[in-house]
């Protein structure tokens, strides 16, 4: 008799460590705040709802996220109902937001699934534009990895400046992408969150217009808030205390990153104060304020062109500026980037670096000799990475010109036409040739080549 009430204490035990294992929401913060609790199977919310409470505006951009407790694979659905309707499993399956993947991580290069220890996943959402003032429920539920039954936690939000007048009626189910899931056969399906769910009649944009959640790329207001927690949930602390920014969470009930800081809208333009400064291309003229220079070198050769972001951190980010070309270019070109604060670029490729202002609001690029002639459907493409000086640069205008340029001659034209290989570039030292082929083809040549760092090969 003693042996056997030994071992069911050590099967308890051993059953509490196990459960603690289990994933829960912990942005924004939830009912049950303790970081070493258990996962919930039971549902629509834990028993606990005491906790705290996050307030919000209608309209705002909030971070929701889960520690993985070493687990990866499967969907999260999260829904959003008044706090009179909190018990109600119904309720929730009928105001869906959105079906997320569980392991999606957000973090610079740390998107993956091979390393699950206290990985930090997280999405975000817009606060429904027409929701009355009073208190949610934001519910996260979860089917994940091997488990065979769902994880459920709640977040109580008290949201003010709604408008319920507003009208999104929507009768669609939640859109759900691909996601990675557990091993095949294992863990429950998706029709476990998705089976009869409805998307809730939220409006996500203020003028009526607006039942998509699109709003994906604005900074949420909860940004610094971890959700990995604690190293204490790991399977491994010692690994998980080297994890980026583990160091740095002082309070595992109210998880914490430092924040980098309020971004400040710059000072009014002026264009009459005989200074170059906030983004004028000379004194005075041009620039994202003031009207444009003359003599300004031909323009109009772009379809497009965008500033992507590769990789951001809070001090800097990586940026690959592409344009297509839609007629052909017989000089050489030059990009000319506007930041509204200082940016110091420290590194470059696939451009030569011509230019900046002093203020280094202002950098020109132009091409090399091997990508300088370009024909319609072309594309200039190259990189840098920068480093903010005061504040986040935000470029507020791109501009492509073409100097030097003149009439067509047909040696030059013919030069342009010519397939761009590998075989005809030489590429400079510390950089390989890398060929790309144009899909769709609807015009020769199809296959464009480029110089990258041999770092990026």
């Amino acid at each position: 008799m003693i042996c056997k009430t030994v071992l069911l204490v050590l099967f308890c035990i051993a059953s509490q460590k196990l459960v603690k294992g289990h994933s829960w929401m912990s942005c924004p913060r939830p009912f049950d705040t303790y970081p070493d609790k258990a996962g919930d199977t039971t549902g629509p919310c834990e028993k606990w709802y005491k906790g705290a409470t996050t307030d919000v505006l209608a309209g705002d951009r909030l971070k929701v996220g889960w520690t993985s407790n070493n687990h990866g694979g499967g969907y999260v659905r999260l829904a959003l109902v008044p706090e009179s309707q909190k018990d109600s499993h119904e309720a929730y399956l009928n105001n869906v937001l959105k079906v997320v993947c569980y392991g999606h991580d957000q973090r610079p290069g740390m998107f993956r699934f091979d390393v699950l220890d206290n990985e930090r996943y997280d999405t975000t959402i817009t606060i429904p534009f027409n929701l009355a003032d009073g208190i949610y429920i934001l519910q996260y539920k979860a089917a994940i990895g091997i488990e065979l039954k769902p994880y459920y936690n709640c977040a109580k939000l008290r949201v003010t400046g709604g408008d319920p007048s507003l009208d999104c009626t929507t009768d669609k189910a939640p859109p759900v992408g691909p996601c990675r899931l557990g091993p095949p056969g294992a863990g429950l399906p998706l029709s476990n969150l998705t089976k009869d769910a409805k998307l809730g009649d939220f409006c996500f944009h203020p003028d009526k217009v607006g039942a998509i959640d699109d709003r994906i790329r604005e900074v949420p207001i909860n940004v610094d808030c971890d959700p990995r927690i604690t190293c204490q949930v790991s399977v491994s602390p010692a690994v998980c205390k080297h994890e980026l920014g583990m160091d740095k969470i002082a309070d595992a009930w109210d998880p914490k990153q430092p924040n980098c800081g309020v971004v400040k809208p710059p000072p009014p333009p002026t264009c009459d104060d005989g200074v170059q400064n906030q983004g004028e291309h000379a004194i005075d003229c041009g620039g994202p304020n003031c009207k444009a220079c003359p003599d300004v070198a031909d323009t109009g050769y772009e379809e497009y062109i965008e500033h992507i972001i590769d990789n951001e951190w809070c001090s800097g980010y990586v940026v690959t500026v592409l344009a297509k070309i839609k007629r052909f270019m017989n000089g050489n070109w030059q990009v000319t980037i506007f930041y509204d604060y200082p940016l110091e670029i420290v590194s470059h490729w696939n451009a030569v670096l011509v230019s900046h202002n002093k203020f280094k609001t202002i950098y020109s690029f132009q091409g090399f000799a091997w990508n300088q002639y370009l024909q319609n459907g072309d594309f200039i493409e190259f990189a840098f990475e920068g480093h903010f000086t005061e504040q986040r640069s935000t470029p507020k205008t791109l501009l492509l010109e073409c100097y030097q340029c003149q009439s067509s001659p047909s040696s030059l034209r013919a030069f342009a036409l010519k397939p761009k290989t590998c075989e005809s570039l030489d590429c400079p030292s510390g950089f390989q040739c890398e060929e790309r082929r144009k899909s769709p083809c609807t015009e020769y040549p199809c296959t464009q080549a480029r110089c990258i760092p041999s770092s990026l090969k």
